[in-house]
């Protein structure tokens, strides 16, 4: 379903015989809302899709002649604003259950100015003279200008933008999420996981736990357990599926890290075992027995009663930076400005032969300054203008867009299908990322 408009204005205004003035307006808007499921299974939820975009044109111009000379100046305006939502429920359209979650965000607040000056003069019955000058101004401010060269950090109130959000205890269903990046030895970018989990570097093996999550959700994962089965799906005796018995090399790394923990902690723990062990506060808050064997449990959080976050690893507790990267997004602003100016005489050598040398510079306050040129010729062949010979020479030059540099977003539905290591999903699609260090190219 796209619902849209487009409205328009144009006028023309003779000032003169020799000078006129033109505007032209335009708007256009887009409402998209696109619900895609696969299959009939219920299993996979179904994805909503939702697009706001508004485009507003302007354009201006003026002409003008005399009996040697012609001009023309234009204003050219555009701004382009759009906002992308993705939701997800997995009970198909439920508009007012509170059954959605909210995957994706996304929003671009574009703007160019452009004007342009130009004439052409016809100064004797040789040369015919054209000539003008460009300014451009461009400017882009959202969450999709991740590259910008100026970042900012936003969060965002899930609720603000869709109102039928499942509620789990007493957070909104969202996995709005800023991820970070950074680049493997191949010069790709990839998901910081390590940083975010463990405050480690994924190149440097001693900063990460030698028992990681992923192996706490394959072997220990005790959703709805009590302390006591935390402990003996460790090496409980009691307990035959022990990780002990499994697999005594992920048991015995799982030990290594418990004194890893127990070194990085005395304090806290010591503290711990004095004052807090086994007694309720004011507030009726109880503290469970800490197990110095079992540390690995306590500080990936298996143990309901125990506050995980008083646990360090590398200065951090378990998933520290990436709490606070939830609901929160990466934005950015940017701007370009670029002029540029160019001049060409059509050059009637005679009456076969006519020759057009233009050169033309442009200056951008990213790209700095290029000079390009080119050299056209028509020749008509034995004098018949129906048998042309054409030749060009010269050089080109062009450079990347804000779309090309700054722009960094996703462009496919979330929540596709389940990985089956640790937890993760795969996602059917593509991610957009511009490259900052893009360079102008020059041609010949």
């Amino acid at each position: 379903m796209v619902p849209n408009s487009n409205i328009g204005l144009a006028a023309t205004y003779d000032i003169n015989e020799k000078q006129s003035v033109a505007l032209r307006v335009e708007r256009y808007n887009e409402d998209l809302e696109r619900y895609v499921k696969r299959s009939t299974s219920y299993m996979e939820p179904q994805v909503h899709y939702k697009r706001d975009l508004d485009r507003n044109n302007l354009n201006l111009s003026y002409n003008g002649r005399n009996d040697k000379s012609s001009w023309r100046a234009e204003l050219n305006y555009t701004r382009t604003k759009e906002d992308d939502v993705t939701l997800t429920s997995d009970y198909g359209n439920s508009t007012y259950e509170g059954k959605n979650t909210l995957n994706y965000v996304d929003n671009v607040d574009h703007r160019q100015w452009n004007l342009t000056l130009g004439g052409d003069t016809q100064i004797n019955k040789k040369h015919f003279l054209s000539y003008g000058v460009g300014f451009v101004r461009e400017t882009g401010e959202g969450s999709r200008l991740k590259n910008a060269p100026t970042t900012y950090k936003r969060h965002i109130d899930p609720w603000d933008y869709d109102k039928s959000l499942a509620v789990r205890n007493g957070v909104p269903s969202s996995t709005v999420y800023d991820y970070s990046f950074k680049k493997n030895e191949a010069g790709v970018e990839q998901w910081n996981k390590e940083k975010e989990w463990y405050n480690g570097d994924k190149n440097d093996a001693s900063t990460l736990p030698e028992f990681t999550y992923e192996d706490y959700i394959r072997y220990l994962d005790t959703t709805g357990s009590d302390s006591s089965a935390v402990m003996g799906l460790v090496d409980g005796p009691t307990t035959e599926n022990s990780l002990k018995n499994r697999n005594p090399e992920a048991y015995a790394r799982y030990q290594q890290f418990a004194r890893r923990l127990l070194a990085e902690n005395q304090a806290f723990i010591a503290d711990y075992h004095a004052n807090k062990e086994g007694r309720t506060d004011a507030n009726g808050k109880y503290y469970p027995a800490l197990h110095d064997a079992y540390l690995p449990s306590f500080y990936y959080g298996a143990v309901a009663d125990f506050d995980s976050t008083q646990l360090k690893l590398n200065g951090s507790y378990f998933k520290e930076e990436y709490l606070k990267r939830v609901n929160q997004q990466t934005a950015g602003r940017a701007e370009i400005k670029k002029q540029n100016f160019y001049i060409q005489d059509t050059w009637q050598v005679n009456k076969n032969t006519t020759l057009s040398p233009i050169v033309r510079l442009d200056h951008s306050d990213l790209f700095g300054s290029n000079l390009s040129f080119n050299l056209g010729m028509t020749h008509n062949v034995k004098g018949n203008p129906h048998r042309r010979f054409k030749a060009n020479v010269g050089t080109s030059y062009t450079e990347p867009g804000m779309g090309e540099l700054y722009y960094n977003w996703e462009m496919y539905g979330p929540n596709i299908t389940f990985a089956t290591i640790g937890g993760g999903e795969a996602r059917l699609g593509w991610y957009w990322v511009g490259n900052p260090n893009l360079k102008s190219q020059k041609k010949r």
